[in-house]
């Protein structure tokens, strides 16, 4: 239910890495209304989707990454380490982002005079 964005189930076969050459199921995801759509909140979406599915399938990248060795790649990546902990108790995509909107208005606010765009 997120605006901008729908999804179809699809069928590949991965060429190379983990399911090289198996048959994966999986969605497509179409976009319907790139003004609309919210990628940030899209990413935690599937991520708390597919935790729900598949719980002792998700596993985070424990090397270092961008030469970073004190956290986990996935939180440089969310931002914060309070993301993770969250999605891995089993939070829905909505209490994760909750007050977000509220963080945006006062981004744009601050950055206005700097934004080539809206």
């Amino acid at each position: 239910n997120l605006p901008g964005v729908m999804a179809r189930p699809h069928v590949f076969e991965p060429t190379f890495q983990k399911h090289a050459l198996e048959e994966c199921g999986g969605v497509q995801l179409i976009i319907t209304d790139r003004n609309a759509l919210q990628p940030v909140r899209l990413g935690i979406a599937i991520l708390t989707t597919l935790h729900k599915l598949w719980p002792n399938a998700l596993e985070w990248r424990t090397e270092v990454y961008e030469f970073e060795s004190d956290r986990k790649a996935i939180d440089l990546l969310l931002g914060n380490r309070s993301l993770r902990p969250m999605l891995e108790s089993g939070a829905s995509w909505e209490e994760l982002t909750q007050g977000w909107s509220s963080q945006e208005d006062q981004w744009k606010q601050e950055c206005r005079q700097w934004l080539l765009y809206d």
